[in-house]
């Protein structure tokens, strides 16, 4: 890759800041005469001096979201900043089209109200919340006559289930959409991540 980048005029990233960041300061280096970051780095809500890269090795910030323009200019007036609008609003619309909440109750096979609790689409989310929203959900289920709905991939099943026993949503049922089942519930304890923010 380091060596395509010198033959390269523009660079354009997409989101994955993990893979991303590091690229970028090494295009600059190698000469890339211009970079374009599309999806930035959600630094308002977790590492924050991830923005510095961005203002220094980047030319062209195109943004899903638009308080970010505020985050990036205070600290790099030189920056050009455009905002392009979040496509989870396209996607939402198509996934919840045409389904009410009776059609997920009765999917689901609820006999009542639900809320749902989304612990996290990695191991290491799951692992650490779990018990605590499980234990939690299940007060809460009991003292608001209320359904709780797992809402999770089908990979973590079986950890899962060693814990909790109750209505589960998997992410991979394509007869439904988890934003449609999020959208009907009560309330959602929903991961920090994409999820929170469609939610």
């Amino acid at each position: 890759v380091m060596e395509l980048l010198k033959d390269i005029d523009v660079l354009i990233l997409l989101d994955a800041p993990g893979f991303n960041l590091p690229l970028l300061k090494k295009a600059k280096t190698l000469g890339v005469k211009k970079t374009i970051y599309f999806i930035l780095p959600q630094v308002w809500a977790w590492g924050e001096k991830r923005k510095e890269i961005i203002g220094k090795y980047c030319d062209v910030a195109i943004s899903i979201i638009p308080f970010e323009e505020d985050i990036y200019k205070e600290y790099y007036p030189n920056l050009r900043f455009y905002y392009f609008g979040h496509p989870l609003i396209d996607i939402l619309e198509k996934e919840t089209a045409n389904i009410g909440r009776e059609d997920v109750i009765h999917k689901l096979n609820l006999k009542k109200r639900y809320f749902v609790v989304f612990p996290g689409s990695r191991k290491n989310e799951i692992k650490a919340h779990l018990k605590t929203l499980v234990k939690a959900g299940e007060i809460i289920a009991k003292k608001h006559n209320l359904e709780m709905v797992l809402i999770t991939f089908k990979k973590f099943e079986k950890a899962i289930r060693s814990i909790y026993k109750g209505k589960i949503f998997y992410v991979e049922d394509k007869t439904l959409s988890s934003f449609a089942v999020i959208k009907y519930a009560q309330f959602g304890w929903i991961k920090s991540g994409t999820t929170a923010l469609a939610t």
